[in-house]
């Protein structure tokens, strides 16, 4: 039976990329919580797979992240499963080809801690989602 990180079921956006660390495998490495992996998530494919609207997701799930923090409902700490986890990070945005800016959203997911940190996050989302407007033709 073939590992997880060699099977993928629809699309092909993880083709011809890196499998032998996934995406979420630095989830798990940084210790990522629910929201935070879902909007790396987003950020790592977009460029591949749904364009802006990926992009759009992720602010969503940021947007809602800062109201749960805002209501004291999700933890405003964050401290990563590994010492290395800025390391990992760094390798993964490397062989995944991320920009600088979205190799900075990835930084602040797996860091975070204050709800500044959590305005600089979806300040560059929203920076991000005009980039991806631009390069990506709108579907009626």
């Amino acid at each position: 039976m073939p590992s997880a990180n060699e099977v993928q079921h629809d699309g092909s956006h993880y083709r011809n990329r890196d499998s032998n660390y996934q995406h979420w495998d630095l989830v798990a490495d940084t210790g990522m919580g629910y929201f935070e992996a879902q909007i790396t998530r987003y950020i790592a494919r977009w460029r591949f797979k749904e364009g802006a609207l990926d992009v759009e997701k992720a602010l969503h799930y940021a947007q809602k992240m800062s109201e749960l923090i805002k209501e004291g409902r999700y933890p405003t700490r964050q401290v990563p499963q590994r010492e290395d986890a800025m390391v990992l990070l760094e390798a993964f945005a490397i062989k995944q080809k991320l920009t600088r800016e979205e190799t900075l959203i990835f930084e602040l997911c797996a860091m975070r801690a204050t709800e500044g940190d959590v305005d600089r996050l979806l300040f560059r989302i929203t920076a991000l989602l005009s980039e991806a407007r631009k390069e990506t033709p709108r579907r009626d």
